[in-house]
């Protein structure tokens, strides 16, 4: 855990399909970040204990800051990636936000 409470997680990508979980916007409230809203149903969810969760909010992937991409833009980051995604996340349970 970083002292902005954010942590950085690398995932290797799966040989076959996508990393296994989905990303939505937050609201308003939120300035409309990029969000875990989903887990896969192929993968456990004790794969991603302790490292990803729903309702974390995914600030930067690869060092790319995306608040302020379209979700689209996002979703290609993630797909261009070819071996292991870099995700600096800020974890649900670490928010004083909400």
């Amino acid at each position: 855990m970083m002292p902005d409470n954010t942590q950085v997680i690398e995932l290797i990508k799966p040989p076959h399909g996508p990393f296994g979980f989905y990303i939505a916007r937050g609201n308003e409230k939120y300035n409309h970040g990029v969000f875990v809203s989903r887990l896969s149903d192929g993968y456990p969810d004790k794969l991603f204990a302790g490292l990803l969760g729903l309702g974390d909010e995914i600030l930067e992937i690869n060092g790319v800051a995306v608040n302020t991409i379209t979700l689209d833009d996002v979703y290609d980051l993630m797909a261009e990636t070819k071996e292991k995604l870099v995700l600096r996340v800020l974890p649900l349970l670490a928010r004083n936000d909400w």
